[in-house]
C-alpha cells in the first residue's frame, strides 16, 4: 500500500483498496443494494426535515467530485455495490453523515470481508491528549473531510458504486453513482488516511520544518489536532506552517482553528476558526467551550469541564450502564466519581435480571442519590496545564505515583512536581485510574499489589506518551506488606505474588517505593468514592499534602511483614545434596571388598548390582531391585571382573592411570615403570613389551596387573588354589598357569594373570550376594558411575 499511494498531477492522494490474497470473486449485489436504497427512500419521504438534510450531504459529495455517475458495467468485470443510510451524531442534530454500509452481507459475504484493514496508525488518544497539556497555549484544528480527500484508484472504483438520485433530486429516479475518494465505513479507510497524512508530514519536513512533521506525525488523532506550545506567537507560527503543509502537499485544509489564546485565533481569518468563534467579537464576551476529543475545554478559563448528558434514563441494567459510559473521563479526573456508580453497577449485574427489566427497588435510592449529584461537576474546572509554567521550559521534573486498594475498588493516581523561579514546589494532577475489584479469591494485599502494578504501568505510560525530561520517578503506597514484598530478595512468593512483583520491578526499583500514610495518600479518594461536590477539594485533583515530601527523606527499609503467617510467602525448607565421586564410592572402595573371602561371590555380587542399575540408566527388561540370571551371564561377570580389578588398580596406581590417560609418561618413581604398562579397550592396565610383537594370544601378550599386596591378590591365589584342590603353590602356579599366565609369590609386589575364568556358574548363597546391595544404605543409584 505505502508504495503504490501516490498524487496526481493536482497534488491529491491515490491509493488502491487494499484486497485480500486468494480472495473469492464477489457476486453481483445489485438487486440487494436497490432493494436497500428503495427502503431508505421511503424513509426520506416521511421524513422530509431528515430528508433535507440527506439531500444537502449528498449535494456536497457529488459537487465536490468526491462521487460520480458510475459508466455501465461489463457482464464480466467484477463490482459491489454499497448500500446508504444516514446516521446523526448527538451533538450535531442537524447534521446527518451518510454511512456507506461496506459491511453489509450479500450471499454470505461483504466488501469488508475480502479487504485487508491495514495498520493500525492512528495516535494514542490519551497520549495526545497528555502532550494537549503540557504548555500555557494550546491550538486545536480539525482536517475538512479527511477520509474523501484520499481518492481512489480509477481501477477499484466500481467496488463503490450506489444508488442515489439523479441530480440529486429526491423527485427523480434512483441511478448508478461510484465514490471516487475512500469512503466511511470500509476497512482500510482509517489506515489509508493516516498512512497519507504521515506521507505529507514526511514530505512537508525540508521545506516547513521538523517540528510540522512532529506535529503531524504525533499530534493528530485521525482528523482532530491538539497541541501546546510555551507562547502564542510559536503556536500561531506552527499551525501556519502546517495549515500551508498539509494544503500544497496533500491537499487537505486544516479549519476549526481554537485557541485560548485570542493572539493565536486573530492570527486566522474568520473562515478557518471554529465555527463558534467565526462569528465571535473576540474583544468582548467569554470565549465558547469547544469539544477537544470529546472533552469539554472551557476556552475562557483554559479548564476542562463536563457537560452532563440526559441522565432520564429507565432503572434497568441497559440504562444503568448507558448513564456510566456516557461520563466521558479519558484521563480519569473524576475517577472517585465514576467508581460509585460501576461499584452500584456490579452489585446490579448480580441480580437475574434481563437488560430491559426494571431493577429492585432498594437499589433505585441509591441510584438516583447518584445521578442527581453528576449535576454538581458542571461547576467543576480543571486546569488544562499541569503547572503554572510550561514543561518545555521546566528543567527539573518528578513524577510521583500514588496507589491503594479496598475490597470494592483499587486505584492509581500521578502527579507531576517541579519548583518554579521563585523555589516554590508546583504540583499538577497528570491522570488516574480506578477500577472495580475483583469479587473474590482476593485479599487486600492482594489488591494492594495489584493497584501498585496499575501505578507502574500508569508511568510507563506517562513516560512514553508526555515527551517531557522527567528526572526521577517515585511510587507511594499505604501498605507494608506490599513494601515488604517489592523489596524482598531472600524469600520466594507463590504464583500470584512473585508474577506481579517480578512485573513491578521491571519497570522500577525498590528504592524507588515509599510508605505514605493512608489520610495522606489520594488515591484512598480512588477506592471509597467521592461525590461530585467535593472533588475541586479532594487530595485527588490537588494532590497529596505538603508533609510526605519530607517524610520520603526518612524511610526505612522495609521487610516482609510476618513471613511465616502470610500465605503469599513459601516456606523456607533447607537441603543438602551429596554428591559421590567415583574415587570415593564406599560400596567400591578395596577395603569393602574385604568381607569377601571368596573371589566368585565378589564378582557375582558386582555383576548382581550392575545389573540392577542398568535399567535406572537405560532401557532394560528389568526393572527395579531383583534378582535374575541375567547376572550370571558370562558377559555380566566379565564386566565386573574389569570393575573389580579396576578398583584396585585405581587405589594403588593412581598417577600411573591418570598419566596414561593423559598420554603422559609415568612419574619416574612408578612401582611398575619396567612394565611398560598402558590401558587396554576396557580401561584396564596391563603389561606391555616387546611380547605384543609374539604370535601368542591377547591375554598372554598383555596380562592384567593387580597389586601384590592387596586383598584381590589373596583372592586370587586362593581361587586357584581351591581349584587346584590344595595341593600346594607349584601345583597352584601350574594352576595358574594353565590360563596363559603366571603369578608371582605372595609377598611379590604384584601378580600378573593372563586372564579370568570363573567357572562356577552359582553362587551356594544368594541371599549374601543380594545384601552385599543393601548394607549400610548402599543404592544402585549411587554405583552408576563406577558400575557402568
Amino acid at each position: 500500500m505505502a508504495d503504490e499511494m501516490r498524487r496526481d498531477k493536482n497534488g491529491n492522494w491515490v491509493a488502491p483498496i487494499p484486497f485480500r490474497s486468494n480472495r473469492p470473486t464477489l457476486p453481483n449485489n445489485r438487486s440487494y443494494a436497490l432493494r436497500r436504497a428503495n427502503i431508505l427512500h421511503t424513509s426520506l419521504s416521511k421524513n422530509p426535515k431528515k430528508q433535507s438534510h440527506f439531500i444537502y450531504f449528498m449535494d456536497q459529495i457529488i459537487s465536490k467530485g468526491h462521487a460520480e455517475e458510475a459508466p455501465p458495467v461489463n457482464e464480466s468485470e467484477e463490482c459491489w455495490y454499497l448500500p446508504l443510510f444516514g446516521v446523526y451524531h448527538p451533538k450535531k442534530p442537524d447534521q446527518i453523515r451518510g454511512v456507506f454500509d461496506a459491511s453489509s452481507k450479500y450471499q454470505n459475504i461483504s466488501l469488508n470481508d475480502v479487504l485487508l484493514q491495514g495498520p493500525d496508525l492512528i495516535n494514542n488518544l490519551v497520549g495526545v491528549l497528555l502532550r494537549f497539556r503540557k504548555d500555557e497555549v494550546a491550538v486545536s484544528a480539525d482536517i475538512l473531510q479527511m477520509f474523501y480527500s484520499f481518492l481512489v484508484d480509477k481501477k477499484d472504483r466500481n467496488f463503490l458504486r450506489f444508488f442515489w438520485y439523479k441530480e440529486n433530486d429526491p423527485t427523480k429516479e434512483l441511478i448508478e453513482y461510484r465514490m471516487c475518494v475512500h469512503v466511511f465505513g470500509n476497512r482500510p479507510s482509517p489506515s489509508i488516511a493516516n498512512l497519507g497524512l504521515h506521507k505529507t508530514a514526511d514530505l512537508s519536513e525540508y521545506e516547513y520544518g521538523s517540528d510540522v512533521r512532529s506535529f503531524i506525525s504525533n499530534d493528530f488523532y485521525v482528523d482532530d489536532d491538539l497541541t501546546s506550545l510555551p507562547t502564542a506567537d510559536q503556536a500561531a507560527d506552527l499551525m501556519k506552517r502546517t495549515q500551508a503543509a498539509l494544503q500544497i502537499n496533500g491537499c487537505l485544509r486544516l479549519h476549526k482553528i481554537a485557541s485560548d489564546s485570542e493572539e493565536v485565533l486573530k492570527a486566522f481569518p474568520q473562515e478557518d476558526l471554529a465555527k463558534d468563534l467565526a462569528s465571535l467579537d473576540l474583544s468582548k464576551g467569554d470565549l465558547p467551550i469547544q469539544r477537544s476529543l470529546g472533552l469539554s475545554w472551557n476556552l475562557s478559563a483554559d479548564s476542562f469541564t463536563y457537560l452532563i448528558p440526559g441522565l432520564d434514563k429507565p432503572f434497568t441494567r441497559r440504562g444503568v450502564l448507558s448513564v456510566i459510559n456516557s461520563l466521558y473521563d479519558p484521563l480519569g479526573f473524576v475517577s472517585p466519581v465514576t467508581i460509585t456508580g460501576k461499584v452500584l453497577l456490579k452489585t446490579v449485574l448480580a441480580e437475574k435480571c434481563s437488560w430491559d427489566e426494571p431493577l429492585p427497588e432498594r437499589f433505585l435510592s441509591e441510584w438516583k442519590e447518584w445521578t442527581d449529584s453528576l449535576k454538581s461537576l458542571q461547576q467543576l474546572l480543571i486546569p488544562r496545564t499541569y503547572l503554572n509554567q510550561s514543561l518545555s521550559l521546566t528543567s527539573d521534573i518528578e513524577l510521583l505515583l500514588f496507589s491503594d486498594a479496598s475490597e470494592k475498588a483499587i486505584a492509581s493516581v500521578a502527579y507531576l512536581v517541579s519548583r518554579d523561579s521563585m523555589s516554590q514546589r508546583q504540583l499538577g494532577f497528570v491522570m488516574g485510574k480506578a477500577k472495580v475489584a475483583p469479587s473474590r479469591g482476593h485479599t487486600i494485599p492482594r489488591l494492594e499489589l495489584f493497584a501498585a502494578v496499575l501505578s507502574v504501568e500508569i508511568s510507563e505510560f506517562i513516560l512514553e506518551h508526555l515527551n517531557a525530561k522527567i528526572q526521577r520517578v517515585r511510587y507511594f503506597t499505604d501498605s507494608k506488606v506490599v513494601l515488604g514484598y517489592i523489596s524482598n530478595r531472600t524469600r520466594r512468593f507463590y504464583t500470584y505474588v512473585s508474577n506481579r512483583v517480578e512485573r513491578i520491578l521491571s519497570s522500577s526499583q525498590p528504592t524507588q517505593w515509599f510508605y505514605v500514610e493512608s489520610k495522606l495518600n489520594p488515591a484512598d479518594a480512588g477506592t471509597r468514592g467521592i461525590s461530585p461536590s467535593h472533588m475541586s477539594e479532594s487530595l485527588w485533583l490537588k494532590g497529596p499534602p505538603e508533609e510526605i515530601f519530607a517524610k520520603w527523606q526518612q524511610q526505612p527499609s522495609f521487610k516482609i511483614q510476618n513471613p511465616e503467617g502470610d500465605k503469599e510467602v513459601r516456606p523456607e525448607v533447607t537441603t543438602m545434596a551429596t554428591k559421590a565421586l567415583e574415587e570415593d564410592v564406599p560400596l567400591l572402595a578395596p577395603n569393602r571388598f574385604e568381607r569377601f573371602s571368596s573371589f566368585t561371590r565378589l564378582v557375582k555380587a558386582v555383576s548382581i548390582l550392575q545389573h540392577v542399575c542398568m535399567p535406572f540408566n537405560k532401557s532394560c527388561s528389568c526393572v527395579g531391585w531383583h534378582l535374575c540370571s541375567e547376572a550370571s551371564a558370562n558377559h555380566n561377570l566379565s564386566k565386573a571382573q574389569n570393575l573389580i580389578v579396576k578398583v584396585f588398580q585405581l587405589d594403588s596406581y593412581k598417577a600411573e592411570i591418570l598419566s596414561l590417560q593423559q598420554k603422559k609418561a609415568l612419574p619416574s618413581n612408578s612401582s611398575i615403570l619396567s612394565l611398560n604398562p598402558f590401558l587396554n579397550e576396557n580401561g584396564v592396565l596391563v603389561v606391555g613389551g616387546r611380547l605384543k610383537h609374539s604370535d601368542l594370544l591377547i591375554v598372554e601378550k598383555h596380562p592384567v596387573i593387580v597389586p601384590g599386596k592387596s586383598h584381590l591378590a589373596t583372592l586370587l591365589v586362593r581361587h586357584f588354589h581351591e581349584k587346584v584342590l590344595h595341593q600346594g603353590r607349584h601345583f597352584t602356579e601350574g594352576a595358574i598357569r594353565g590360563f596363559g599366565s603366571s603369578v608371582a609369590k605372595r609377598k611379590c609386589h604384584l601378580v600378573c594373570l593372563a586372564a579370568f575364568s570363573v567357572a562356577d556358574s552359582a553362587v551356594k548363597d544368594r541371599t549374601k550376594s543380594w545384601q552385599i546391595c543393601q548394607q549400610k544404605g548402599s543404592h544402585p543409584l549411587h554405583l552408576l558411575p563406577m558400575l557402568e
